[in-house]
């Protein structure tokens, strides 16, 4: 998204990603950021030779070894707490 229709606001952007949080009145319509991103997840998203590239040139040599590092300890209930929320937001959006 380049620009942000009339009418919504921005809630949370970035340099990366200019829309992160996108709401509409007291309501959010969007959210952008990984919440599915397990270990195993990481790997293959650092497994890939450009992520990888990216990744050191933007946080230094070490960078790929740090994330697969701290992603083990911080994410250790992330696939739980990621089910919870996809459940919390489809009752709350009256999907299901």
């Amino acid at each position: 998204m380049k620009t942000v229709p009339d009418g919504l606001r921005v809630m949370a952007s970035s340099a990366d990603c200019l829309v992160q949080i996108l709401a509409a009145d007291n309501h959010v319509l969007s959210l952008q950021f990984h919440a599915e991103a397990v270990p195993r997840q990481i790997e293959r998203w650092t497994a890939s030779a450009d992520n990888a590239k990216s990744m050191r040139d933007l946080n230094g040599d070490d960078a790929v070894e740090k994330l697969l590092s701290e992603s083990e300890s911080y994410l250790a209930n992330a696939e739980l707490q990621a089910d919870r929320l996809f459940q919390a937001w489809l009752t709350a959006s009256r999907i299901c």
